[in-house]
């Protein structure tokens, strides 16, 4: 039997396993997929197996695997369909989920010693991990978790380049300013703007936006220091910035 056929079969009865909730069945029949896609050399086979696995693992708490197969996918994917595809931003979105269950504290310890060792050609870049820590950020704000967002973004930060800094630096901005932290909130927008001024230049949707946040800053900023003038006491702050 060819090996593609073998690869089909193997998928398939995967697939009526996980139906049935066999998942032990299902792990053996991915392991033997994965191993004809290998021996196939297809990347695409590849990558479609250690989805399926990486979602096993992840059902079954086993989140260290799944982290592994998740990248492993990551990886396989990034190179057949490139880094805007809409299945890689599902893809990405589901590696901050299994980032958020392993724990903001195991992410320095993983990831940043990823980034700083000698990864070989084709291995996730810097600015992959920065997205999706970046990502995983906004995730947090959404369920109101906002030390965890916070940890996430300057996570980013530290290992972000070129266009994704400007980006990560502007969302850490605007987290400041809504927590009142005016003078940290300034320094990062402005230290956004100038990237995204010489990065996309002045007249991109991204650097209007930066602009526009510091406008709204400055205003919020003069505001609360006329209240104090003449009332001697903090201020109303009012609409800080919006993403």
């Amino acid at each position: 039997m060819p090996l593609i056929d073998d690869w089909e079969q193997e998928m398939a009865l995967a697939g009526e396993c996980i139906a049935e909730g066999d998942r032990q069945g299902a792990r053996r029949h991915l392991e033997r997929a994965l191993g004809a896609a290998r021996e196939l050399q297809s990347r695409q086979c590849e990558a479609a197996a250690l989805e399926l696995l990486a979602e096993l693992e992840y059902e079954e708490l086993d989140f260290e695997a799944a982290q592994s197969r998740c990248v492993e996918a990551l990886e396989a994917w990034k190179g057949l369909l490139g880094t805007s595809h809409p299945h890689m931003a599902w893809l990405q979105t589901f590696w901050a989920l299994i980032l958020q269950a392993l724990g903001l504290h195991k992410i320095n310890e993983m990831l940043l010693n990823k980034v700083r060792c000698d990864m070989p050609t084709g291995r996730l870049q810097q600015d992959d991990i920065a997205t999706t820590l970046n990502n995983l950020a906004a995730a947090h704000l959404q369920a109101g978790r906002v030390d965890a967002a916070e940890t996430a973004l300057r996570e980013a930060a530290r290992v972000a380049v070129g266009p994704v800094s400007a980006a990560v630096l502007h969302n850490l901005g605007v987290l400041k300013a809504r927590l009142g932290q005016w003078r940290e909130a300034e320094s990062l927008l402005l230290w956004a703007a100038q990237l995204l001024e010489s990065e996309a230049g002045a007249h991109a949707p991204a650097t209007n936006a930066c602009a526009a946040n510091l406008r709204i800053l400055y205003r919020v900023i003069g505001r609360e220091k006329a209240s104090q003038e003449t009332t001697g006491g903090p201020a109303q702050t009012g609409e800080p910035p919006s993403a």
